[in-house]
């Protein structure tokens, strides 16, 4: 089965219990204690591991880096050592990351019931909840639906990819053909120009010919968005199917009663749009945050670096963010373009001119530097740094091949990048001097009251934070909250001065953004 010691138990316990349990079997499994019954109040102190998830992190954080302390006097600092670099399971590795405590009406409700659902705690999926807890070391309780769900998921998955990469593309391509056959046939067929060209009267033949003209042209219009052909009648239709309304239409020879809201896509036909990034990149970070505000659907693709040249070059593009959209449009290959894109369905994004200005402003000249300091930091502890890399990419498949990569492609970055601690200093210093201009733009007027591009949030405030965030850590960042900690940092200098910002009040505004103005998965 493989996973070390943990799988090797997992199989141990797996074949003791066997794969057959019912809801009978776990009330046999765990019954009530003798001095209560089914109908006693339940103490949810008394629950069993209620405790573990009632923690709060930070104070188990805290327990936890006093017993590595103690291990460490005890048995030595290479014992320590060689604990984090293990890849089995050791009880001094847990780090607690999430917040699964209730609220006191969570608590009041799971007390009374027994169940509560909570929608602060929302996943895209029931495997991102399992990891969140498996990465936590906290109890994991595997249910018959989440296997069904995962089942769907992937059945879903198969069905976007034919859909979008062969189905599309043909059904495109057959509408073209046979649109420019019709062109054809009744640029050489004199009969049917003879009947079309009839005064006075419409005959069957020209009514059959424009039949034909419209199906084929309102399908491809679908297809691609926009109205293929400027006449009465397809405008006519074209409105309709974007009012979304139960009408009566004259349409193929007849009255017709037709629900043009069935025309509207849905399910994962709303997620064509495909967004491909690799490791924590401030850059995909600030892509992924202006299509969540601009509420536009998409499908995200993790990939390690340079693996990731795997999926964007052939789709024109090379570095990440990568954006695909339905065809015949082309991929969107920077974070810029997307935003700009986002701004399509979202204006409010650039309510100036200087937002735009400082949007790229800061992509310039501080995306590139916040992401040297960061690296450089991450990479001084190898155990840090090929968590980050290797566990929130797809596929079991890439995250080994990265494990077993790590070495080579930590130098290839490291190099590519000119990252360095002389790098990291001068890139520390351009920071530095952007911070205060930044934290002047929001004066002494309290946080979330002013923005950096005027009185409304937009596409300044998105990329500041999105290249700060690698520096300060919010615990709403999906993509690194989970892997790395302040306390992670091993240099000291750079710890104290991530620290600082966090402190002052251009980080506070950061911390602020993301927990009010950066929309949840």
């Amino acid at each position: 089965m493989g996973g070390g010691d943990v799988g090797t138990a997992f199989e141990a316990a797996l074949t003791r219990t066997g794969t057959s349990l019912t809801s009978k079997n776990l009330v046999d499994m765990y019954p009530l204690p003798s001095s209560l019954t089914e109908e006693s109040p339940i103490d949810l102190k008394q629950c069993k591991f209620f405790d573990l998830f009632d923690a709060d992190p930070a104070q188990a954080r805290v327990e936890m880096d006093k017993k590595r302390q103690e291990a460490e006097k005890l048995h030595g600092t290479d014992f320590m050592q060689q604990v984090k670099r293990s890849k089995h399971h050791h009880p001094l590795k847990k780090r607690r990351q999430f917040d699964f405590r209730l609220t006191s009406k969570e608590k009041e409700k799971l007390a009374a019931t027994g169940v509560v659902a909570s929608q602060r705690m929302q996943a895209e999926s029931f495997a991102e909840i399992y990891y969140r807890l498996y990465s936590d070391d906290l109890p994991v309780f595997v249910t018959t639906d989440s296997i069904l769900h995962a089942w769907h998921r992937s059945f879903d998955a198969f069905l976007i990819k034919l859909e979008s990469n062969y189905l599309a593309p043909m059904l495109e391509k057959i509408l073209k053909a046979t649109l420019s056959k019709y062109q054809e046939m009744y640029a050489d067929n004199s009969t049917v120009k003879t009947y079309v060209s009839l005064q006075g009267r419409t005959s069957s033949v020209s009514i059959a010919v424009e039949d034909v003209r419209n199906y084929l042209t309102l399908g491809l219009s679908l297809l691609q968005g926009e109205l293929q052909q400027q006449c009465s009648k397809l405008k006519d239709l074209w409105v309709a199917v974007a009012a979304e309304q139960t009408i009566d239409v004259e349409l193929f020879s007849c009255r017709r009663t037709v629900d043009f809201s069935l025309f509207k896509p849905r399910g994962h036909y709303n997620k064509s749009e495909d967004l491909k990034r690799y490791f924590p990149s401030s850059y995909a970070e600030k892509a992924r945050w202006a299509l969540r505000v601009a509420q536009v659907p998409f499908v995200e693709e993790k990939w390690a670096p340079l693996f990731a040249y795997m999926s964007t070059i052939p789709k024109g593009g090379r570095s990440v963010p990568l954006l695909t959209l339905p065809p015949p449009n082309a991929a969107l290959t920077d974070s810029e373009d997307i935003m700009a894109y986002c701004a399509k369905t979202l204006p409010e994004l650039y309510p100036n001119e200087k937002a735009k200005e400082l949007e790229v402003l800061f992509d310039t000249k501080l995306g590139p530097h916040t992401r040297r300091c960061a690296y450089f930091t991450w990479f001084q502890d190898s155990h840090t740094s090929k968590r980050v890399m290797a566990d929130p990419v797809d596929g079991l498949i890439q995250r080994v091949a990265v494990e077993a990569l790590y070495p080579a492609l930590r130098l290839l970055l490291l190099r590519s990048m000119n990252i360095n601690e002389k790098s990291a200093e001068r890139s520390w210093m351009r920071i530095e001097g952007i911070l205060k201009e930044a934290e002047k733009q929001l004066g002494d007027d309290p946080i979330g009251s002013r923005f950096l591009a005027g009185d409304s949030f937009s596409a300044a405030d998105i990329a500041f934070c999105s290249h700060i965030a690698l520096l300060i850590l919010p615990p709403e960042h999906e993509f690194i909250a989970p892997y790395i900690s302040m306390s992670s940092i091993q240099d000291p200098m750079f710890r104290n001065r991530f620290e600082e910002i966090k402190r002052s009040k251009i980080g506070q505004y950061v911390l602020w953004c993301y927990k009010y103005k950066r929309p949840a998965v």
